[in-house]
């Protein structure tokens, strides 16, 4: 609790210099010194990772501050952590859809486990976002919309035209068909003209 403490009172503090933005304050090196120790010391403790998510989170909006810290790329240690990110879920979504910050997808479909109700309101926004967001990534937007469709499949009825982009892509390849598997079962007809390349795609896949 002393961390959460320490990280709170140094984030309502500048934590970029004003004259030298590219440079930490003192309060900015001592979140990132911070945050560079806990996580690495502390990523299967999720007690421990709750109490250092409110400033993590709130420090993500923040485009700048994220980028130099480097705050998505912690998201790799955060995949399992779902239940922790849980209460979230807005401003991590807010942080993904309106900054540069692509490496959040890596936590999507673990977060929506938990909190299904903050992505189908935003599925939109999501879908838009998955044309700035590099192929090398979109593995995770696709394996999330699998799981929308087992859940919630007229959600993705109207982006049927983006699952048929994964198709063509091998990191979303699997998750895109077994993602229009699921649609089928709900809904055959918007596929009947898709067969052929369906059943091509399924050909191709291990």
């Amino acid at each position: 609790e002393k961390v959460a403490e320490i990280l709170n009172y140094c984030s309502e503090k500048e934590i970029l210099q004003e004259d030298e933005p590219g440079r930490y304050t003192v309060y900015g090196e001592t979140i990132e010194d911070i945050f560079r120790t806990f996580f690495h010391n502390n990523k299967g403790r999720p007690d421990y990772l709750k109490l250092v998510m409110p400033v993590f989170v709130r420090l993500l909006g923040n485009e700048d501050v994220s980028r130099k810290m480097n705050l998505p790329i912690k998201f790799n240690l955060l995949q399992q952590q779902g239940e922790v990110l849980r209460p979230h879920a807005d401003p991590i979504l807010d942080a993904f859809i309106n900054n540069d910050a692509d490496y959040i997808v890596v936590v999507l479909p673990e977060l929506y486990q938990h909190n299904p109700e903050a992505f189908t309101k935003r599925l939109p926004e999501l879908i838009n976002k998955m044309d700035d967001v590099p192929p090398q990534h979109n593995g995770g937007f696709y394996r999330l919309l699998h799981q929308i469709s087992t859940t919630k499949p007229q959600a993705v009825m109207p982006h049927i035209d983006k699952l048929e982009e994964g198709l063509e892509e091998p990191y979303s390849a699997s998750y895109a068909l077994q993602a229009m598997k699921e649609l089928c079962k709900y809904d055959a007809n918007p596929f009947l003209d898709k067969i052929d390349k369906l059943e091509a795609v399924c050909k191709s896949s291990p």
